[in-house]
């Protein structure tokens, strides 16, 4: 099964980057009050040995927030418990590894694993099931929340029927009794009336602007004045079609014209 990535945005980027440096300030800070309250010595290496296990979060956090695959399993919600064993485990591991490499002395794994466990266990669970709820309930609502489709008019064409998006018409015609409707590729014919077509099927992006014509204001590239009062108005493939001035409320906004023609 192919996994279906979320991918990290950049606040969440910079949101781990902040993580990582305030991990780096506070561990030690943290370790050498708690050494200084108990009355023990502080030693700066340990306490970033072991401080490892608040840096493996991230990684482990980031995997969570990065997945989808693993809601299309029956036993997701085991992910966290999942995720929070592989955790101390890989802290016991690199405990035992760094320790038996550079330092004088070694923490075996059978000794740092039940201390992690005891430790925290319980912290590294809750933080995983905050994050796993967190996406989960994301996931949810992507998943449930219907996805927009563009508005169609269907024509009636040969033995078929036709599904035009109407984010594709250029413009529409009256030729009655029927209306051309025009795209770049072609032209459609439809036993409507311009009237029904403008009430019934247009969005907002269609305007008339002459007493046959009805225009997708996503197409026009400019106009000219015919110096009459009427525009001509170029579409994006060039072709030109007339304004007339009994309509120009309704093309006045779009072409940005003053209310009074001059």
């Amino acid at each position: 099964m192919k996994s279906i990535a979320v991918p990290l945005l950049t606040g969440k980027r910079l949101g781990f980057a902040g993580l990582s440096l305030l991990l780096m300030i506070l561990i030690p800070l943290i370790d050498f009050w708690e050494a200084s309250v108990h009355s023990y010595s502080f030693y700066l290496s340990e306490s970033l040995l072991f401080g490892l296990f608040w840096w493996l979060f991230i990684p482990g956090l980031i995997f969570i927030l990065s997945q989808k695959l693993l809601f299309h399993h029956k036993l997701s919600w085991v992910s966290p418990l999942v995720m929070s064993v592989l955790h101390l485990g890989s802290f016991a591991v690199i405990v035992n590894l760094i320790s038996a490499i550079w330092m004088a002395q070694a923490y075996p794994f059978w000794r740092v694993l039940p201390y992690a466990f005891v430790e925290h266990g319980l912290s590294c669970l809750l933080v995983y099931a905050v994050a796993y709820l967190f996406q989960f309930y994301q996931y949810r609502s992507h998943k449930s929340s219907p996805k927009a489709t563009a508005p169609t008019l269907a024509i009636p064409h040969r033995n078929q029927t036709i599904l035009l998006s109407l984010s594709d018409i250029l413009y529409v015609a009256a030729e009655r009794p029927y209306i051309a409707v025009y795209t770049q590729q072609r032209k459609y014919l439809l036993k409507r009336s311009l009237k029904q077509f403008m009430e019934k099927e247009a969005t907002t992006d269609f305007i008339q602007i002459h007493k046959s014509t009805l225009i997708n204001t996503r197409f026009i590239h400019s106009f000219r004045s015919r110096k009459n009062g009427d525009f001509d108005i170029i579409l994006k493939n060039g072709q030109e079609l007339r304004a007339s001035r009994t309509f120009r409320k309704s093309y006045q906004p779009i072409l940005h014209l003053p209310t009074t023609s001059s």
